[in-house]
């Protein structure tokens, strides 16, 4: 996988892995680590920089805790 958080998977560089409940977090928690707000979340989504694990019901953003930059 890339080092980059923000790096687009192509289709050939997708790898599957496990993936924990307790690893997966909401749009409130992504917003924290990227210290962005709601808004500009969904906009960075839209233009492929940070990409979600999934998209529940068309409007819930699920994320990989792994996936996201650390805590601060």
């Amino acid at each position: 996988m890339p080092e980059s958080h923000n790096a687009r998977l192509t289709d050939t560089e997708w790898e599957p892995r496990l993936i924990w409940p307790g690893q997966l977090v909401g749009s409130k928690v992504a917003c924290q680590r990227y210290h962005i707000d709601r808004s500009t979340l969904v906009r960075r989504i839209q233009s492929g920089d940070i990409v979600p694990l999934a998209r529940l019901d068309g409007a819930a953003y699920v994320f990989d805790l792994a996936d996201l930059p650390a805590a601060s």
